[in-house]
Parts: structure tokens; C-alpha cells; sequence
């Protein structure tokens, strides 16, 4: 009989965990869309200007126009000058009232004086909102002495994939410490919560920006910034 009562106690306990797990997760799922109150961001960002790196295709496209839509003046940031023209033709046709500025650069430059450019442009507005898109990927998963492009692209992907998101932050943090508030949001990937064969560089620096965001919520989150991590998967998108 004790036997059967610690089984039937067991059952129970293990049916309440899988009911709580389930809760959670549909908890999780529902609160964004159905139960959570719409985050004022011109308040939280406290700056009109948003920059986007990364911002000709994909995710750093999206970006770029849902920040246009609610109403922000938009800084794009991509290699190819002729697609930033294009991405600011279409979002200023589309939302009149901001205003949208571009900047080519090549983030596989790996020296301060390559950025001396671009931080200048950026310490000439104010920045209420970063988003740190711009990444590399492999065309294919490959082992690490075998990817296409050799050294040069292992090299790429690392600087590419972590030192944009790392430059960009600490240069921005200074201009949103003074009125505490701005907000940071560094893409990142499932890839870097998982360590998967043939994807060596790719989830290694991934990994990288997951934790500095994490530590930048640390060191910030108190003094009124807001510095988030969005791990998606992109398909491993090259958005430079």
C-alpha cells in the first residue's frame, strides 16, 4: 500500500511540474501580445535618432522600418551605398516625417582610425536607440581549416561578429549616460546558446555578444539604460 500511495504522490508531483513548465511557456508566449502594457519607447530611448548596422537586408531592414514607423529618425549603417539609398528612398516614401541618414562602411575593418569616421557621424545626433545587427556567417557548415575563403574569412567573421557591437556600445553608452536612458538591442543567435560542430567561429562569436550583452545589463541596467539581446535565428544572414 505505501508503495502505491508514493507512486500515486510521484504522479502527482511529476503532472504538477510538466502543468507548471506548460504554464510558464504559454506565460512567456501570451504576455508580449496579450497581457503586457505597450512599452513607451521615445520615453525609454529618450533621443529621436535610432541606428541600425546591418540595415540593407533582413533583420537590420525590419529594424530599420518598424523604428521609422514608430516614429524615430533613422541612421542606417551597411557596406553598399547604392542599397542604403535605396532603403532611404523607400522608408522616407513611406513615412514621411522622419528624417533618414546613411553611412557605408565596411565592418571587417578592424582598426579605430577605419571608425574614426563613423563615430563621428554618430557623436553629431542624438542616439536614443542602437541596434547592433550586422554579421557574417558561413555559406555552409564546414570545418574550421576547410571554410571557403580560407583565413581571410574566419577572420571576417570574427571581427565582423563581434567588434562593430563592442565599438558601437561603448561609444554610444557614453552619449546615453548623462540623460539615463537609451536603448541597446545586439543581435545575436540561437547558435551562440548551442555549440555545434562545423560551426565553430560562427557560434563561438555569437556567444561573445550574448555575454557582453548580459554583463552591459549588469553594469548599465541601474542607470537607466535598457540593453537587450535578441537571439534570432536568421539563417546565419550576411548583413554587413
Amino acid at each position: 500500500m505505501s508503495c502505491e500511495c508514493f507512486l500515486i504522490s510521484a504522479g502527482y508531483i511529476a503532472l504538477g511540474l510538466l502543468a507548471y513548465k506548460i504554464g510558464a511557456a504559454l506565460y512567456n508566449i501570451l504576455w508580449p501580445y496579450l497581457i503586457a502594457s505597450p512599452v513607451d519607447l521615445h520615453s525609454k530611448a529618450g533621443a529621436k535618432w535610432a541606428v541600425i548596422t546591418g540595415a540593407t537586408d533582413g533583420i537590420g531592414k525590419a529594424y530599420a522600418y518598424e523604428m521609422a514607423r514608430k516614429g524615430f529618425n533613422v541612421f542606417i549603417v551597411s557596406r553598399t551605398q547604392s542599397k542604403l539609398d535605396e532603403v532611404q528612398k523607400d522608408i522616407i516614401e513611406k513615412y514621411s516625417k522622419v528624417q533618414v541618414k546613411t553611412f557605408a562602411f565596411d565592418f571587417c575593418a578592424g582598426s579605430m582610425e577605419a571608425y574614426s569616421p563613423l563615430l563621428k557621424a554618430l557623436d553629431e545626433i542624438e542616439v536614443g536607440i542602437l541596434v547592433n545587427n550586422v554579421g557574417m556567417s558561413y555559406e555552409y557548415p564546414e570545418a574550421i581549416h576547410t571554410v571557403e575563403g580560407g583565413l581571410q574569412r574566419v577572420g571576417n567573421i570574427t571581427v565582423i561578429n563581434t567588434l562593430p557591437t563592442t565599438v558601437l556600445c561603448a561609444s554610444v553608452i557614453k552619449q546615453m549616460l548623462p540623460r539615463k536612458k537609451g536603448i541597446i538591442i545586439n543581435v545575436s543567435s540561437s547558435a551562440g546558446e548551442n555549440p555545434m560542430a562545423f560551426w565553430a567561429v560562427y557560434c563561438a562569436s555569437k556567444k561573445y555578444v550574448t555575454w557582453l550583452t548580459q554583463i552591459l545589463r549588469m553594469e548599465y541596467g541601474e542607470l537607466g539604460l535598457t540593453i537587450q539581446n535578441n537571439s534570432s535565428d536568421d539563417g546565419g544572414d550576411e548583413d554587413e
